[in-house]
């Protein structure tokens, strides 16, 4: 039968603090548990069971020892959420978790899983027992230091991997090909496993309308490049007429005749008036190179 370490309860009271890492830390009276060095115990945290071995060592003159997930202090680890340690210095306990603001439940155990007590007990099943094993509410998995974790009155469980990753395990059976209909008017879109299967793989088909024909030029939607340019117009200037550089900052704008629309071509006829016998000795305008002298000059314009 399972010895109670720590009873049950609901962490809303502690006030946690920065430290270790992404760890947070929060203080428990002393000294509500205490544990020995190689012991196993079993840690009921936010309904998931996760067996531990306790370790000790040393920080800053203070003899410790501790569950749970040992990475942040030197120890091994199997990336559990929690590090639990009791201080035989101060004789005191501290609890750590990676999500400060959450509110969590704890319950630890010496022995037998205190999920598994009684009726439910899968001993006999053995190390054999796999995935396969105890209740058909409970998923079982095993690590490679042959640790178990329970889960139970779950249909699929997401851990972390070493690489920064997610894995998810499941009951259900692996559905490949889920066919999936992008739809991003809220936003980004997220895509979930129903009714506890898990995605082998997913189908994302393209809308027949995400087209080149549907995209505006020199615009790349999901690698197609857009070609649309719209309703187009020629537009011609009189250089005569038309042309006016009298505004402040000298610039005359050719703008097409609706907003729908876009130019592809402008014809600008030049002034009449723009001729070399019009315009300096010496002086270019708009390509045309001036023969003016004064009013000495033979030639002239009319």
């Amino acid at each position: 039968m399972a010895t109670t370490i720590f009873e049950q309860q609901e962490l809303t009271g502690f006030a946690f603090d920065s430290s270790w890492g992404a760890y947070t830390n929060g203080y428990v009276e002393p000294p509500q548990f205490v544990f020995e060095d190689g012991v196993q115990y079993d840690v009921c945290f936010d309904g998931e069971t996760f067996p531990c071995t306790a370790f000790s060592f040393e920080m800053q003159g203070m003899a410790i020892i501790a569950i749970g997930n040992g990475a942040y202090v030197g120890q091994n680890g199997n990336n559990e959420p929690f590090l639990l340690t009791y201080n035989q210095t101060y004789n005191n306990s501290q609890i750590f978790t990676t999500e400060a603001d959450a509110s969590h439940t704890l319950a630890i155990y010496q022995g037998e899983s205190g999920n598994e007590g009684g009726d439910e007990s899968g001993d006999e099943s053995g190390d054999e027992s796999g995935d396969e094993s105890g209740s058909s509410d409970e998923i079982v998995l095993k690590y490679f230091t042959n640790e178990e974790k329970k889960f139970s009155g779950v249909e699929m469980v997401e851990l972390n991997t070493s690489d920064g990753g997610t894995q998810l395990f499941s009951k259900g059976e692996a559905v490949e090909n889920v066919p999936i209909a992008l739809d991003f008017s809220g936003g980004d879109m997220t895509v979930n496993a129903e009714n506890g299967t898990l995605m082998q793989s997913v189908k994302i088909s393209a809308p027949d309308n995400l087209t080149k024909e549907n995209i505006r030029k020199g615009i790349n939607i999901a690698k197609i490049e857009g070609e649309f340019i719209g309703d187009t117009e020629e537009i011609s200037i009189s250089g005569t007429d038309e042309l006016n550089f009298e505004s402040d900052d000298g610039i005359f704008v050719i703008a097409p005749s609706a907003d729908d629309k876009v130019i592809s071509k402008v014809t600008i006829t030049r002034p009449a008036k723009l001729i070399p016998s019009n315009i300096a000795k010496g002086v270019t305008i708009a390509g045309v190179e001036g023969t003016y002298q004064g009013e000495g000059d033979t030639s002239s314009g009319s």
